[in-house]
């Protein structure tokens, strides 16, 4: 756990190779940890491509098979690291690749109301909720958005064009 905890660190400070090593070495220590894998995922995740990241990891250093299990390995991962919204976002991810949608949006709004900023998962929720034609609750969740602070200018753009097509 301080190998993890150092990693974060040094990657909050622009060191993302020392920080990458100390998570690789976790997760070849154990290569079961949830926590690990994932601060592992979303630190190649910056570097890379976030949803190749994680399903990477999921399935290669968890080396699960079957990808109902997926869930709730995340799930495990956010019990254990409730003030890290990456996990509960990986949860839902897993949730709507599996099919089950509502499930996506149970773990989705709780989080995207704690965590506005989270544009990831912002537009996945959103992007639910406009399927299912919940087009009112879309709109307070996007406005939300909006208005807060910390919001990255790329998630700002999509989040305001997404809003604004809205009928």
């Amino acid at each position: 756990m301080a190998a993890m905890n150092l990693a974060i660190l040094l990657s909050q400070q622009g060191r993302n190779p020392e920080a990458e090593t100390l998570l690789r070495q976790a997760v070849d220590t154990n290569p079961h940890n949830a926590a690990a894998a994932f601060d592992l995922g979303l630190l190649l995740a910056e570097i890379s491509n976030k949803s190749e990241a994680l399903q990477r990891l999921c399935e290669r250093r968890c080396k699960l098979t079957r990808p109902w299990r997926k869930p709730r390995i995340c799930r495990r991962a956010a019990e254990q690291r409730p003030g890290e919204p990456k996990y509960a976002f990986a949860r839902a991810y897993y949730q709507l690749r599996n099919g089950k949608e509502k499930d996506a949006v149970a773990t989705l709004d709780p989080l995207v109301k704690t965590y506005p900023s989270y544009g990831d998962a912002v537009l996945m929720l959103d992007g639910l909720y406009e399927k299912h034609g919940r087009v009112k609750e879309a709109a307070e969740v996007y406005d939300r958005a909006l208005v807060t602070t910390g919001l990255p200018e790329e998630y700002r753009s999509q989040i305001a064009a997404r809003r604004n097509a809205l009928h």
